[in-house]
């Protein structure tokens, strides 16, 4: 969404510049990856937001252990893939 705003011609950069941003779940990744900009920077910050979640679309985020979620729980540290992407 702040993509499309960053990139339309109905808004200037005074529309969208920001000094707080908060979220829950997703959206507290979301406002993490907008405080690290400075304000003024919001389309270089959505397309960094943009990158990362395609990104995030690729990795395998939970493991598949033989013997399911017992097995990664109990046997293995966790369901997570803690490999590096």
């Amino acid at each position: 969404m702040l993509k499309g705003i960053t990139s339309s011609d109905k808004f200037t950069p005074a529309d969208y510049a920001y000094d707080t941003v908060s979220g829950i779940s997703g959206g507290a990744l979301n406002a993490v990856l907008l405080a690290s900009f400075a304000k003024g920077d919001e389309k270089a910050a959505a397309a960094k937001m943009e990158q990362f979640w395609i990104d995030a679309t690729k990795s395998e985020l939970y493991k598949s252990w033989f013997g399911g979620i017992t097995r990664g729980l109990f046997f293995e540290g966790g369901l997570y893939n803690s490999l590096p992407i």
